[in-house]
């Protein structure tokens, strides 16, 4: 995971954060079935978080999601997955799910 983008995500989450007044947002990463926690911005709130997709097997968590409008929370994510394409890999629109990729199901 490019450091660069570590920063990035975190700076984004605080900006967001203050922008749209919710309390915590942080990203993890796919590994498998199983997320890892990168980085993120906030106070625990021990709320559910919405998960949403962000490119290149990233998911962003919002804690506190509630407070968004649909439109708001479109434009949070379009905003993250155009950090992830600046300075990580390129966003997929959809995450692929295992066994699904050419190279896997040619075996």
């Amino acid at each position: 995971m490019p450091a660069a983008l570590l920063t990035a995500l975190q700076q984004a989450a605080a900006a967001a954060s203050s922008a749209y007044g919710v309390p915590k947002i942080y990203f993890a990463r796919a590994f498998g079935n199983r997320l890892h926690y990168l980085t993120g911005y906030g106070e625990e709130t021990y709320l559910p978080a919405v998960k949403e997709f962000i490119g290149d097997d990233l998911w962003v968590f919002i804690e506190g999601a509630e407070r968004l409008t649909e439109e708001e929370r479109s434009e949070l994510v379009k905003t993250l997955r155009a950090v992830v394409a600046t300075h990580g890999a390129a966003p997929q629109t959809q995450p692929v799910p295992p066994g699904t990729r050419k190279e896997e199901t040619n075996r």
